[in-house]
């Protein structure tokens, strides 16, 4: 887990995630509620906690084109 300007981040599987909410499991949330109210396409569990989280594309090089 990565801390950037109050911002949490996860690597997983080679892939980078933004995390919208933490919520600890054993207040039993229901999961799929959560992940559509905090609009997250992923979700994690570890150490008692569930991340919703939403990928981070990678990014697209475009080169400039001289005119």
């Amino acid at each position: 887990m990565t801390v950037i300007f109050g911002k949490v981040y996860v690597h997983y599987n080679d892939t980078m995630y933004y995390v919208t909410r933490i919520i600890k499991e054993s207040l039993e949330p229901n999961v799929d509620a959560w992940r559509e109210v905090t609009q997250s396409d992923t979700v994690l569990r570890k150490d008692g906690n569930y991340y919703f989280c939403r990928k981070i594309d990678e990014p697209e090089i475009i080169e400039d084109e001289q005119v």
